[in-house]
């Protein structure tokens, strides 16, 4: 059985830490990292410049961890009814 809540947990501090360098690295270098997002997703980026403030970042992080948290929530309740084992403590 997988412990729903602790796989969500572990998830979202990952992908929090994640979103936290990806902000520090758009703070830190905004055109580079514009220019490299745009070649791995093969999309001109360079004319949807936004400046990010702290608070739009902040309530970013806050949203995206919460969905992360939920998404790994349920795959994880998802994998344990598919797999027999009893329900997980979500």
């Amino acid at each position: 059985m997988i412990n729903s809540r602790a796989l969500a947990t572990s998830s979202t501090i990952v992908v929090a830490t994640a979103f936290a360098i990806c902000g520090a690295l758009v703070a830190l270098a905004p055109g580079a990292v514009s220019a490299f997002a745009g070649w791995v997703l093969h999309i001109d980026l360079s004319t949807i410049a936004r400046p990010i403030s702290l608070a739009n970042y902040a309530g970013g992080l806050a949203l995206f961890a919460a969905f992360i948290w939920v998404v790994v929530a349920l795959v994880a309740t998802l994998y344990n009814r598919f797999t027999g084992t009893s329900l997980a403590r979500a």
